[in-house]
């Protein structure tokens, strides 16, 4: 088995595949602990030999050389980090894949890559509206209150809390639409709502369709939350499913605030609610919350790790892509995204993680045998030489005084 090199240790990791079937490229989560502990589920301890900064850990396929990509989520320095994992084959259960995770050089650094490792990623390090990733349509074409981006908190803002204004933006990857990765995927951002005198939302959008935008160029106010486009005058169907979070009463809701699953499918606004869950929670609270939202032949969602609704659906696919829309309407609040957006492959159940091998290590290398110059060999022959001949020469003078003293007597 091949070794990486330039690192002293390193552990094995089975990855169980799924009922679900065979999957390619799936991003996996593993969390590292700095110190020591017992290996179990997607978590592994490097028993201080890693550095702690955790700049050194790196994935490889079986083979144990091939790198593979992965991003750091979350990192505390001497204590553990969060990573995401895109292993390139894991075959349907009850087969596995096999991975290493390699730790233990002190010169190595991080070469996290959520570009490189997710189906689509933006960490708003740069400003979206010139980065390539977003293509972005507003309703007043108001660039100070419409899809501002605020570096110093890492948050673009769909809408800033001004009457009449909306956005929507869809992903792009590699300078195209993304399509929602089939057979389903996961969506994880930060994002929020509240600031203002209360309405109207932001949503995700998702298998929409994005012709009537790319033909008249803006997108929708108030209720619908940027999920139509708009012509000038009035607003035009886009038919998608959307994850809302709605802070306003509108003649199609049932109640206020609330977060829901809703499609386009049939009318213009987000009339039809597939199911919903009432809360003021990540929709007028004002406060930055973990949004996690699963599809798959269901839609869920989940915010600071607490499920609001699960949903099962047979989705119309008919159309392929995705992003998030916001709006206000007479009334008005901030609506946001901030710190990261990432899709990644998702299918259910995922692929579980099985055993941890023992730690493994490899001796460093001895260092090199000294070589002596060939100059310095060269100068000892002579030295030897002449040694010797001043030994003879010794000898024959001693030789003749001898014999001088034997003549004598």
């Amino acid at each position: 088995m091949s070794w990486l090199g330039g690192w002293q240790y390193r552990k094995s990791h089975v990855i169980e595949g799924s009922p679900a079937g065979a999957v390619a490229d799936y991003q996996v989560r593993i969390i590292t602990h700095y110190g020591s502990g017992s290996d179990s589920g997607e978590h592994v301890y490097l028993n201080e030999h890693a550095r702690a900064d955790f700049g050194d850990v790196r994935f490889t396929g079986s083979d144990g050389e091939t790198l593979l990509d992965y991003w750091i989520e979350e990192l505390v320095e001497g204590d553990y980090a969060v990573f995401w994992v895109e292993v390139p084959s894991i075959p349907a259960s009850p087969d596995t894949a096999m991975i290493y995770i390699y730790y233990g050089k002190g010169d190595a650094t991080s070469i996290s890559d959520g570009d490189a490792t997710f189906e689509f990623f933006d960490d708003f390090s740069s400003d979206p509206n010139t980065s390539g990733k977003w293509e972005i349509y507003r309703h007043a074409n108001d660039t100070a209150n419409e899809f501002v981006y605020e570096p110093a908190n890492k948050r673009v803002y769909l809408t800033k809390a001004v009457d009449r204004r909306g956005s929507f933006a869809f992903l792009k990857k590699n300078g195209v639409l993304l399509d929602c990765p089939e057979p389903g995927f996961a969506v994880k951002t930060r994002g929020g709502g509240g600031g203002g005198t209360g309405a109207d939302g932001w949503a995700l959008g998702f298998y929409k369709d994005p012709s009537p935008y790319q033909t008249y160029g803006r997108c929708s106010r108030g209720g619908k939350f940027g999920l139509a486009a708009y012509d000038g005058s009035s607003d035009v169907q886009s038919k998608c499913y959307a994850v809302e979070f709605d802070n306003s009463m509108n003649l199609f809701d049932a109640t206020d605030n609330h977060n829901a699953l809703v499609d386009t499918l049939t009318t213009i606004t987000p009339e039809t609610h597939h199911t919903r869950y009432d809360t003021n929670i990540a929709n007028e609270d004002n406060i930055t919350h973990d949004i996690e939202i699963y599809v798959y032949d269901f839609a869920k969602l989940v915010v600071d790790g607490v499920e609001h609704f699960s949903h099962s659906i047979s989705f119309d696919k008919t159309y392929t892509k995705m992003g998030f829309g916001g709006a206000t309407g007479a009334a008005n609040n901030n609506h946001w995204i901030q710190d990261y957006v990432m899709v990644r492959k998702y299918v259910d159940p995922e692929p579980s993680h099985g055993v941890w091998g023992a730690e493994e290590t490899i001796a460093p290398p001895p260092p090199p045998e000294e070589v002596t110059p060939l100059y310095y060999i060269t100068y000892n022959v002579f030295e030897q030489i002449a040694n010797m001949i001043y030994a003879v020469v010794a000898l024959v003078m001693v030789f003749t005084i001898l014999l001088a003293i034997r003549h004598k007597t």
